[in-house]
């Protein structure tokens, strides 16, 4: 039995559908792969921002300083909204003004607390601890260059601060000299 070929219109209207199909489906792999390819390279690159040499380290927690942050619902915020204060993790305000302490590039922190709620006694106290530490590594550093300025260099006092501020445990001078 033999099979009918369709029409010249038919194939005619065929071959430009299937033509504009294939098109179709072209472009929109191409927009899916461009979206793709976009999200891996977002997922991927890691810019630290740039600090310049002898910034300065605005701190400005907002809120109630905790020292877990509160459980909210998902679906109770949806539907009655947020009306909780905002709230500041007091680890993660200690993590930034020690690492700070530590960043050769900050000279000095200015810390605003004009929009702290309240924290309690033993999270000021842990606050003020960590601006000490900050502070008095500041000094050391600026007392230490001082005494390289100088050619002065006090040993008694360098040995208490490295034993204090073992920034490199594992490293032994001795290799490189």
């Amino acid at each position: 039995m033999e099979e009918k070929r369709p029409g010249w219109i038919k194939r005619f209207f065929l071959f430009w559908w299937n033509l504009l199909d294939t098109f179709r489906r072209f472009i929109f792999n191409l927009i899916f792969l461009f979206v793709l390819i976009i999200i891996v390279i977002g997922l991927f690159s890691e810019e630290a921002p740039s600090v310049p040499a002898a910034s300065a380290l605005v701190v400005n927690p907002s809120g109630v300083l905790v020292d877990q942050i509160s459980y909210a619902d998902p679906f109770s915020n949806l539907i009655a909204g947020n009306d909780a204060p905002p709230e500041t993790l007091l680890a993660d305000l200690v993590k930034a003004i020690d690492v700070a302490a530590t960043d050769d590039r900050i000279k000095i922190m200015v810390l605003e607390t004009d929009a702290i709620e309240h924290g309690g006694i033993s999270k000021s106290e842990e606050l003020s601890a960590a601006i000490k530490r900050f502070r008095d590594h500041i000094h050391r550093f600026n007392k230490l260059y001082e005494m390289i300025q100088r050619r002065e260099i006090d040993e008694t006092w360098l040995a208490e601060v490295e034993s204090r501020d073992t920034i490199f445990k594992e490293l032994d001078y001795r290799v490189y000299t």
